[in-house]
């Protein structure tokens, strides 16, 4: 019964973790007049069905550049998790631990897919000219190395 609760704990601070990186990439990049979080599954009008959303109303009109950071924003938190499972790795941490950290790599698993056209990797990537499938292979190793260490 404890898994259970740890893991739909885990989902949903990830969830607000992600949604909130992304406003706080929009205050810090364009400003943010107003916003909205749901950090529940749902259907939106623009997205179809999503896990999680934020919606905002942006001060100023962003650039590709700061455009591509709002999208890549929930990516620093991963990458936090990843280099924190590496310093973790030479101590035994608990299940509970493991299923919280291991939310996180999923996200960059899940992100790193990219399969709806107005996911994050999509977005950031047609901002900042990438090539969608550096950024997506670079996560999916990334979530399975960082997986493997962890268990």
């Amino acid at each position: 019964m404890l898994y259970i609760l740890v893991v739909i704990f885990s989902y949903f601070f990830h969830a607000y973790l992600h949604e909130y990186l992304h406003l706080i990439a929009t205050k810090i990049t364009v400003g943010v007049d107003k916003y909205k979080i749901k950090v529940y599954p749902h259907i939106d009008s623009k997205l179809g069905f999503v896990w999680a959303s934020v919606w905002t109303v942006r001060s100023s009109i962003a650039n590709k550049f700061q455009n591509g950071i709002i999208y890549f924003a929930p990516r620093f938190a991963n990458i936090f998790f990843i280099v924190s499972i590496i310093c973790l790795q030479k101590f035994e941490l608990s299940i509970y631990w493991k299923i919280f950290i291991a939310s996180s790599i999923i996200d960059l698993f899940i992100g790193s897919l990219g399969i709806s056209e107005k996911s994050d990797l999509k977005m950031y990537s047609k901002f900042w000219n990438l090539n969608p499938w550096i950024p997506r292979l670079m996560g999916v190793a990334a979530s399975i190395f960082s997986l493997v260490i962890l268990i």
